[in-house]
């Protein structure tokens, strides 16, 4: 029991000496309610970087290989999108590379021959490029001002150049869109949160709310960089990471409700005492009789 409490007042010594330094305990996560605002923008970024690593990481794991055979497997005959339209040799639909997540065709008379080969199929098609999946279909006319070569050596060329471009905005994108959620995710939180701290007695303010939840929101982000490790590796498939995205929302909200009930209970002041009670009278004292030195 001694060894218990010892533990607990070091642990408490060393989170008052280092301020918020971890996310991942209740203890932790209610630090960051009253951390500054530069020490929680300094987490969110190093969680962001390697949000975005992992995205990139992905990119060059799943993805980009698929490409690769894509480029090589493109004929020697001139062949391109030019003006809004495939320059395309025959109109065979044609499975350049498929790997499970991701699959890229030509198809010129949007014949569908060739299936669903990936958990996203990108199709070039006469005037449109199509985009395939598990979720349904979306197409989009080419943009006028697109010229892409699909000629072997023109597109080995252009992807070699614009396959560094690729993964930095991508990785640029992926930082940008996880800082604007968790901005959004802890202003839809805060009213909540206040909320369950003030009804659990604990001492939090609607700044202190915000935090708490951009806080929370750091280690459900690392699950979520789990869950697509995982998949650019293919140990689990495209169900099992929208399975993980469900996991990493509830985590948030575990994390949060845990950092809400470890924050400090308010302190109850004594009560002043009532001015206009009765106080006895400091202004008259009882006199005290002295011994008369000439009575008998």
């Amino acid at each position: 029991m001694e060894l218990s409490k010892t533990s607990s007042a070091l642990g408490g010594r060393f989170r008052n000496f280092v301020g918020a330094w971890q996310p991942f305990t209740g203890a932790g996560l209610a630090a960051f309610s009253t951390a500054s605002e530069a020490r929680l923008l300094m987490f969110q970024a190093v969680f962001a970087v390697f949000a975005a690593l992992t995205v990139v990481w992905g990119l060059r794991t799943a993805w980009f290989p698929v490409i690769d055979q894509a480029v090589a497997a493109l004929p020697a005959r001139p062949a391109e999108i030019r003006m809004r339209e495939l320059r395309w040799p025959d109109t065979n639909a044609t499975l350049l590379a498929a790997a499970p997540h991701l699959a890229l065709v030509i198809d010129p008379a949007a014949s569908g021959e060739v299936g669903q080969n990936g958990d996203v199929q990108i199709e070039a098609q006469a005037h449109t490029l199509r985009f395939r999946g598990v979720l349904g279909q979306y197409t989009i006319l080419y943009p006028a001002e697109w010229v892409m070569p699909l000629d072997r050596t023109g597109a080995t060329a252009a992807w070699g150049a614009w396959r560094l471009p690729v993964l930095t905005l991508s990785g640029l994108a992926t930082g940008a869109v996880v800082f604007l959620s968790w901005w959004l995710l802890a202003v839809l939180y805060t009213p909540l949160v206040v909320l369950t701290a003030w009804a659990a007695g604990r001492t939090l303010t609607p700044g202190g709310a915000t935090k708490l939840a951009r806080a929370a929101l750091l280690g459900a982000s690392l699950l979520m960089d789990f869950f697509l490790i995982l998949y650019a590796q293919y140990w689990i498939s495209l169900p099992g990471l929208a399975a993980g995205f469900v996991v990493h929302l509830v985590a948030g909200w575990v994390w949060l409700g845990w950092g809400t009930f470890s924050l400090p209970p308010k302190v109850h002041s004594t009560d002043a005492p009532n001015p206009f009670d009765a106080a006895p009278s400091t202004s008259r004292s009882t006199p005290v009789k002295t011994r008369n030195p000439f009575g008998s």
